[in-house]
């Protein structure tokens, strides 16, 4: 069984590579029917949900990832792009800083907090965060 759940899974992250959302969601769904408590499934829904601009959907899987496993980094990193996406900076900034308590090189985290700064008008915090990444990178 574990076998085909994790074809679900890859079949639908190559569906979202191919922009095919609906299918990516169909075959992340399938993977839950399975085993409603895969959280990576979660997460790669959420996933193709954002990319097809259904926010509140991506939210919700992204949510319940993280009721599934709360230290799951990269649906911290998910959910403050989409709150970010949204306008809800606060939001995005909290979600961005879990991720980077997860993981302190977690550069991606520290390039969208940069963004979530700067759209919040905090753009000494928004330099110091992209100083980070940049360190990071050549890390």
């Amino acid at each position: 069984m574990q076998l085909c759940i994790n074809n679900f899974i890859q079949i639908g992250v190559v569906y979202i590579s191919e922009k095919k959302y609906d299918n990516a969601i169909n075959e992340f769904g399938n993977a839950l029917k399975l085993t409603p408590e895969y959280q990576e499934a979660y997460n790669n829904r959420g996933i193709a949900y954002k990319e097809k601009g259904e926010l509140d959907r991506a939210i919700a899987d992204y949510n319940k990832a993280l009721e599934l496993n709360k230290d799951c980094m990269e649906a911290y990193i998910n959910r403050g792009i989409v709150y970010n996406k949204k306008g809800l900076y606060e939001k995005a900034i909290l979600d961005f800083n879990y991720a980077i308590r997860l993981d302190p090189e977690a550069r991606v985290a520290y390039e969208y907090r940069s963004i979530a700064y700067t759209n919040s008008g905090r753009h000494d915090l928004a330099l110091k965060d992209k100083k980070k990444a940049a360190a990071l990178l050549n890390h």
